[in-house]
């Protein structure tokens, strides 16, 4: 109060000065919050699009990814963790293809060998 004072303004601009300044710290206050909750929307909506695609590849290869418990975890720590997961089931998808592959070319190696005179 006693820096308002010394500006030499009178007592109604200075109340109308606090007035708008608070005015404007509340109008980014709530431009802030807003755009808080758009982004924990967003990652709401990749976070179940990363459970849909980890679930699929679950399924798809019988096997349970290994996830924390994301009880007390931040959006950003469950997005990540759901990516790794993603990766390492995308990881060992590619590996078991690779295999049927290998499987399948020695299967016929051993079909056409079994066919020779």
């Amino acid at each position: 109060a006693r820096v308002w004072q010394a500006t030499g303004l009178p007592r109604e601009l200075r109340e109308e000065m606090l007035q708008g300044i608070r005015a404007e710290v509340v109008a980014i206050c709530d431009r802030c919050l807003a755009d808080h909750k758009a982004w924990v929307r967003e990652q709401e909506v990749v976070i179940a699009e990363r459970r849909e695609q980890l679930a699929a590849l679950e399924a798809n290869l019988d096997e349970t990814a290994e996830l924390p418990d994301h009880s007390s975890a931040t959006l950003v720590q469950v997005r990540a963790d759901l990516d790794q997961a993603i990766e390492e089931m995308t990881q060992l998808q590619d590996r078991r293809r690779a295999e049927i592959a290998d499987l399948s070319e020695g299967i016929a190696a051993l079909g056409a060998r079994l066919e020779e005179p």
